[in-house]
């Protein structure tokens, strides 16, 4: 029996840096009204370093499994188109007992979907998931949080981005609540179409 150290891992398609920034800002606006006044315990925001959107999660693994991890994770995004996505509405995770605020994301061309189950064939050896729901979760909710029924969450920001690497994530659980360090990325394989910019692709709408 292996006595290596464990690491728990997930693979996430990484967000533009001003998006992040963006959606963080939304978050704590909502979080706002549903604070100790109102009654509840709250919602915690998450940095923006810490948004993503998961497309697998592997759940424990030794860490000496990292790179060859990483290298599976690079088979399926070579192969894969970069991804024009937008944000959707907010959504509650799960809906009837939530423990976290997301925003939904949207994808018109199927690409985000096709991608994710590659990740999930490649690195988990095509073992059945659960259905995949493209989302960015931005709030947890702290113990004892009852979604306050009379509240309303103001729209979130019209915007859409290009997503172009997916990254091996490893998640570090603290009482804080957890924090996440990339292991490594994989570069999604060509852009969607001619005349792209080598920026981070955010557009405000």
């Amino acid at each position: 029996m292996s006595g290596a150290p464990d690491a728990r891992l997930f693979a996430a398609v990484e967000l533009p840096v001003e998006l992040s920034c963006e959606l963080a800002g939304w978050a704590r606006e909502a979080a706002r009204g549903m604070g100790p006044r109102r009654g509840a315990p709250g919602l915690r925001v998450l940095e923006p370093a810490s948004l993503h959107m998961t497309l697998c999660f592997l759940g424990n693994r030794p860490a000496s499994d990292i790179g060859r991890l990483l290298e599976a994770l690079r088979v399926p995004c070579g192969a894969a188109r970069q991804l024009e996505l937008s944000l959707g509405g907010p959504v509650w995770l799960p809906p009837r007992r939530p423990r976290a605020l997301a925003v939904a994301i949207h994808d018109a061309t199927g690409a985000l979907e096709e991608l994710q189950a590659a990740v999930e064939r490649s690195l988990s050896g095509g073992r059945e998931g659960r259905r995949f729901r493209a989302h960015v979760t931005v709030c947890r909710a702290r113990p004892g949080f009852a979604r306050p029924a009379a509240i309303r969450l103001e729209a979130t920001p019209q915007a859409s981005f290009t997503a172009r690497r997916v990254a091996l994530v490893r998640s570090w659980l603290t009482p804080e609540g957890a924090s996440y360090e990339a292991q490594g990325h994989a570069a999604l394989g060509f852009p969607q179409g001619p005349g792209r910019s080598s920026g981070e692709g955010f557009a405000a709408a």
